[in-house]
């Protein structure tokens, strides 16, 4: 159970990468939308060489057995890079941290489509963790002054829709993600949901592209490492993820496992924010910050 704890402590942090990814997108001036086409690009072809398998998927019934998942986790991939391209903005727009908190809060959303929908019982506890993740998500709203500097006064209200913008996409994508875990009887063949995320981000990507005229192939040195070592990190802490969640739940305590991966995010992400870029916070932030940590721990009771 500890190298279970371990690991998804260690696993979370790594995510950290990502948030830290798209402030320097931001900074460096490089089109949000261009790094996550590619980065979903790079994403389902490393994945299909290493993670999934078509030929098992194409002998449990291909696209037509499966057409149910297919549909889901291509449309999860969609709302999961709608749902970053509105966090990225949130976070240029504002204090990155406290918008990062409430992008990565989202996981509330599968635990009330498991109750409200799938028909699971949750504990007090875990209703109470709930509470304190979305009363942890309000603080911010009540603050004027959240805006970075220099980005206008119409950006003080904008970022944080954005922001709520990101926690709701990024919910409905994790819930899109866990239904077939809902299924009875259902085995993932091939482990192809990897692939079929990245496929659905990437296919968003295009679509955004399309719609902006932002030539996705274009060559930009930087934007093309940032996506093809993220697509890397992606693929190593996917593989990490399912091990940390194995060992937990053969340890009894699954339940525990992605409040444990979110919470050492928001964390990793909150020191990068206080001690690396040394944003200036008001208190109530860090109220706000603790609210959700406690409320992600109290999800796992």
């Amino acid at each position: 159970m500890i190298a279970g704890i371990l690991i998804a402590i260690g696993t979370g942090l790594s995510w950290t990468i990502v948030g830290i990814v798209m402030t320097r997108i931001s900074r460096h001036g490089l089109n949000a939308k261009q790094y996550f086409g590619l980065n979903s690009l790079f994403s389902l072809i490393f994945s299909l060489l290493s993670i999934s398998s078509y030929k098992e998927f194409a002998e449990a019934g291909g696209w037509h057995a499966n057409t149910s998942l297919c549909l889901l986790m291509v449309a999860a991939g969609a709302f999961n890079v709608a749902g970053l391209l509105a966090l990225q903005r949130a976070m240029k727009l504002s204090h990155k941290g406290i918008a990062w908190s409430i992008g990565q809060s989202a996981i509330v959303l599968p635990f009330l489509a498991g109750i409200l929908i799938f028909g699971q019982k949750g504990t007090y506890s875990q209703y109470a963790g709930g509470l304190l993740i979305l009363g942890g998500m309000s603080i911010p709203s009540l603050l004027r002054k959240q805006a970075a500097p220099g980005s206008g006064a119409n950006h003080k209200c904008l970022w944080l829709f954005l922001a709520l913008a990101a926690f709701f996409l990024l919910g409905v994508s994790q819930t899109l993600t866990s239904t077939p875990s809902y299924w009875k009887g259902w085995l993932d063949h091939g482990n192809m949901r990897p692939a079929l995320l990245y496929a659905g981000g990437f296919v968003a990507s295009i679509a955004l592209c399309l719609s902006e005229r932002v030539n996705l192939f274009a060559w930009d040195k930087r934007t093309w490492l940032y996506a093809a070592g993220m697509a890397g990190l992606n693929m190593i802490s996917i593989k990490l993820t399912f091990f940390s969640l194995d060992r937990l739940s053969a340890s009894g305590v699954g339940s525990i496992g992605y409040p444990l991966l979110v919470g050492s995010c928001i964390a990793g992400f909150s020191l990068y924010s206080l001690l690396i870029i040394k944003e200036v916070s008001h208190p109530l932030n860090w109220v706000a910050l603790a609210m959700t940590l406690a409320g992600i721990a109290a999800m796992t009771i």
